[in-house]
């Protein structure tokens, strides 16, 4: 249960990253 959370946290973590980098990009 615990990994499962620390894996859906990384998935959340990355989709935020990628959002943070297209938002630059078109900056």
């Amino acid at each position: 249960m615990i990994v499962h959370n620390l894996y859906v946290k990384e998935k959340v973590s990355i989709k935020v990253a990628n959002q943070v980098n297209l938002k630059i990009s078109w900056a």
